[in-house]
């Protein structure tokens, strides 16, 4: 699987832009609407096209603020710049290269490290991480994933949904550059009841021993401090040598033992609050 690479260019010509001085009635902005949407297109306006006549197509204002997309309009392609001059030297295109992934699902480039690629989790993915997975030493201290290929399928979408698109973080996929094989998993995501975020991270039986889990955690934990995270904790079954060695590399420290799930765990905890 090749790492994707997406920029302006890449994207731009999927961009149609409709302007309130381009002349267009608000039938024919609507017709043009209607045509972007069938084309798949990011449609950017400064123009609300819900007052552009009466379609009924279901458009998702996307503001800069970053209003949270709606499940229920999630095909829509619609993008709302407010009112102003629509210069493209002025557009954030990190924000509509953001956009424009949601929109089309297309997994969101998070991290990138030395050797590493740390992107959203898509459903493509899934057929590798069954692969990874078949190693009993991967789920000797770590829940399997679904034995029904339809149900993990599932279960990656609505993570995008409920983990990815509103908290903007979560578990990636983790990507080796050379090979572009996916070889792990790796983020920060919440665990319920912990008020810490919480560590996660599975690197591939064929690709450990190399310092990879280090390398992604470490820049995990990096990122956890950007988004101005006061702690991080990792959970640890007692046995684990392996992931108590990461986290302890990490300079996580055994803050005890805690419980979830019937299951028993060490709870290793780093303050990343700068001194």
């Amino acid at each position: 699987m090749a790492v994707d690479a997406w920029g302006k260019t890449e994207y731009l010509e999927g961009i149609v832009c409709l302007s309130r001085d381009s002349g267009l009635t608000a039938e024919e902005l609507s017709e043009a609407a209607v045509k972007a949407d069938q084309e798949g297109s990011l449609l950017i306006s400064d123009v609300f096209l819900h007052d552009a006549g009466d379609s009924e197509i279901p458009f998702l204002l996307y503001r800069r603020e970053g209003d949270a997309p709606d499940p229920e309009e999630s095909k829509a392609r619609f993008l709302y710049l407010g009112e102003g001059a629509m210069e493209d030297e002025d557009w954030d295109w990190e924000y509509l290269e953001q956009v424009y992934r949601r929109l089309h699902r297309i997994p969101l480039r998070i991290l990138e490290t030395e050797r590493c690629i740390l992107r959203e989790t898509n459903e493509t993915d899934v057929d590798a991480f069954y692969e990874l997975y078949e190693d009993p030493a991967i789920t000797a201290y770590m829940e399997p994933l679904f034995p029904e290929r339809e149900k993990e399928l599932s279960y990656t979408a609505a993570y995008r949904e409920n983990v990815y698109e509103p908290y903007g973080f979560g578990v990636w996929t983790v990507i080796e550059k050379t090979t572009g094989e996916i070889i792990g998993r790796v983020g920060i995501s919440y665990r319920p009841g912990y008020p810490d975020p919480e560590l996660g991270f599975m690197i591939g039986v064929p690709y450990q021993r190399q310092g990879l889990a280090l390398e992604t955690c470490r820049a995990c934990l990096e990122f956890g401090r950007e988004q101005s995270f006061d702690r991080i904790i990792a959970l640890v079954q007692p046995g684990n040598a392996a992931s108590e060695a990461l986290c302890s590399h990490l300079g996580m420290e055994a803050q005890g033992e805690t419980e979830d799930g019937g299951i028993r765990y060490t709870l290793f905890a780093i303050n990343l609050k700068t001194p």
